[in-house]
């Protein structure tokens, strides 16, 4: 059954977990009141242990490396929990709209798993391949609540074996990991006042294996279209 099958994609992602070694825990900086940032120890100052972890950050990540050189740290949102809470259920609420027809250009993106005229390309096992090119391409970005990086399902499934075997099976079954739909969102400081929640932008940290197995799809309706 899916169950067994989604039971035992979690064990196997514990192990994957594992492999990243024990977990440091970071508490975030707050800012003092009035929200302005506090100056690092080393401001004017050069530090040759930072310089070294700035060059090694921007080999690995340099839009990373560019925001912390720019920027500094990131200011931390204060704003009461249920004060953000109600402002993006407002925000990001359905309004009241009809639903007619799906467009006939829409529909022809997603033929009919059963039909015979349907692009099977698109339903197909998936390949560790493409699906090793995906992950080759995917940006170094952080996890989401699972806790998996890029690095890690390289390191794990060098082959991406694994991986395709799993995709596949949602694929067929148009099911998908639940651990896989959960993400985590944090709010980034954009500019102004803080305590002014538009400006603050919100950035999802979503499942690395899901985001993964929607650009396998991605590049499938982009192949296809070609």
């Amino acid at each position: 059954t899916f169950a067994e099958f989604e039971d035992a994609v979690s064990v196997w992602m514990e192990e994957v977990l594992a492999l990243k070694g024990p977990k440091r825990s970071v508490e975030p900086r707050r800012p003092p009141r009035g929200g302005v940032r506090r100056p690092s120890p080393h401001d004017g100052q050069y530090d040759p242990q930072e310089a070294s972890r700035i060059q090694k950050l921007y080999r690995i990540n340099r839009k990373k490396a560019v925001r912390e050189v720019l920027g500094g740290d990131s200011l931390f949102c204060a704003v009461e929990g249920s004060r953000v809470e109600s402002y993006y259920r407002k925000l990001f609420s359905v309004g009241g709209y009809t639903l007619g027809e799906t467009p006939e250009e829409v529909l022809a993106l997603f033929p009919d798993a059963e039909s015979q005229s349907g692009d099977s390309r698109l339903l197909a096992a998936m390949d560790p391949e493409e699906v090793s090119l995906r992950l080759a391409k995917m940006p170094n970005t952080a996890p989401g609540p699972d806790g998996i990086p890029y690095s890690i399902l390289k390191k794990a499934d060098p082959g991406c074996h694994i991986l395709a075997a799993m995709m596949t099976r949602c694929l067929r079954e148009k099911k998908l990991i639940d651990a896989w739909k959960t993400s985590n969102t944090v709010l980034i400081h954009k500019r102004g006042d803080p305590s002014d929640l538009d400006n603050w932008r919100p950035l999802t940290l979503a499942s690395c294996i899901a985001k993964l197995y929607t650009g396998v799809i991605a590049d499938r309706l982009g192949r296809r279209h070609l």
